[in-house]
């Protein structure tokens, strides 16, 4: 957080319980500072971990995996950006600062009603949609923040309301719970900078009455221009992957009738397969997993190395599964803003690290010369999936060949 806020936020006498709660939170910062916490890799399991560097407001750059699949603002009018990743970019950088400072600074939530929760999305504010559930602790690392506390609990959902002197309010659905919590992140000199964002009259499911879908669908009257992609799989070379999973990279394969190379060294095994899927396993006693937070960082740092070099493409945390003893965790392709519907990654996890990986590699680059793709208008996509799939959700999405699409999502 700037120095000017705190000073500006230290005027404020009457706020006196927001007043101890971001005096504790600089504190702890400059504590970290004392303590030598600084910008660096660090090897976890197999692989190696960035860790942001916080500076000396408490807030470093976001990592790529902090971004949301979709914003919308509404002051009042509503600006959603869908289906434009330059747009969701520019919008989300202006916000950044304020999602990490609130979720790093946010007391602990108090349940509220479903409606109330509404009347903040249809409030002004800005609204961030990460398509699956993320655990906060982990959001918080992404946006390159120090939190006061931990969360413990996940969402997918997030919003940022002013409240009477522009302190943002952060909602979310936890858990089949809508919650509220304060912070002391400053929206008020955000929200004016929105307004260069010229509204495209985006709206909810539930504000026009279409009972039969997800209530939180989001659409607008103006689908964007949506042209194909080419998908591919990448020509692979293991002198460049091998040592992502902790292997010599000049290991010599023994290959299989149908093209597989078969990789061994001492516990560790990795198979490429002709059509770029990669499944790598490593032999060891199995000690528990501990720390969620960990866990997904670890598998997070090593899909990100397959998406490296890409502006576009990217695989992005989806979630994950725990067995009581290791963490299994779940990633999707993205290229742009939009899921793509192919197989991505996933990742074991133990408390020694890395145990299993099974991630398809792959290429994309866009159809310049393709025209743009027709879709259905938002209602009749919505009103064909209420008949086949009531209370289904769909959103925009690339299928298999890279072609743009109405997604019904979990089908």
């Amino acid at each position: 957080m700037r120095r000017t806020k705190l000073l500006t936020y230290m005027q404020r006498h009457h706020r006196g319980v927001n007043f101890l709660l971001m005096t504790l939170a600089a504190l702890l910062t400059v504590l970290l500072l004392f303590l030598g916490y600084r910008s660096e890799t660090f090897n976890v399991g197999s692989v190696q971990v960035y860790a942001p560097a916080v500076t000396s407001a408490g807030v470093s750059a976001p990592l790529p995996a902090a971004y949301p699949a979709i914003i919308a603002v509404s002051d009042p009018s509503r600006y959603v950006a869908l289906g434009d990743s330059e747009a969701l970019g520019i919008l989300y950088r202006a916000v950044s600062v304020a999602l990490g400072e609130a979720l790093g600074t946010a007391k602990e939530a108090e349940e509220i009603t479903e409606e109330e929760f509404r009347t903040a999305l249809t409030s002004s504010g800005v609204y961030f949609d990460y398509l699956y559930d993320v655990p906060l602790d982990s959001l918080v690392v992404w946006c390159g923040v120090t939190s006061i506390r931990r969360h413990n609990t996940y969402a997918r959902r997030f919003i940022l309301s002013p409240d009477e002197q522009g302190f943002a309010r952060l909602y979310y659905e936890a858990g089949g719970k809508f919650l509220k919590a304060e912070t002391i992140a400053n929206l008020a000199p955000v929200m004016p900078r929105l307004s260069a964002f010229i509204p495209n009259n985006g709206y909810f499911a539930f504000e026009h009455n279409l009972d039969g879908i997800d209530p939180y669908c989001l659409f607008f009257d103006a689908i964007p221009d949506l042209r194909a992609i080419a998908l591919s799989n990448p020509l692979f070379d293991a002198r460049t992957i091998l040592p992502l999973f902790g292997m010599n990279a000049y290991l010599q394969a023994d290959y299989g009738a149908d093209g597989t190379g078969l990789y061994v060294e001492d516990e560790r095994q990795a198979r490429i397969l002709s059509g770029g899927e990669i499944k790598f396993t490593r032999y060891a006693v199995t000690q528990p997993a501990e720390d969620l937070s960990a866990a997904i960082e670890m598998a997070r740092a090593l899909t990100s190395a397959f998406s490296a070099g890409s502006e576009q493409l990217a695989l992005r945390y989806s979630g994950f599964e725990y067995d009581g003893t290791m963490y299994r965790v779940s990633f999707v392709w993205y290229y742009g803003d939009l899921e793509i519907r192919v197989p991505g990654a996933t990742v074991t996890i133990d408390g020694t690290g890395i145990r299993e990986a099974d991630i398809h590699q792959l290429s994309a680059a866009p159809l310049t010369a393709s025209e743009v793709v027709p879709l259905l208008p938002a209602v009749q996509a919505a009103a064909a999936v209420s008949v086949r799939q009531p209370g289904a959700e769909i959103r925009l999405a690339y299928d298999e060949a890279g072609k743009p699409i109405w997604l019904v999502a979990d089908e």
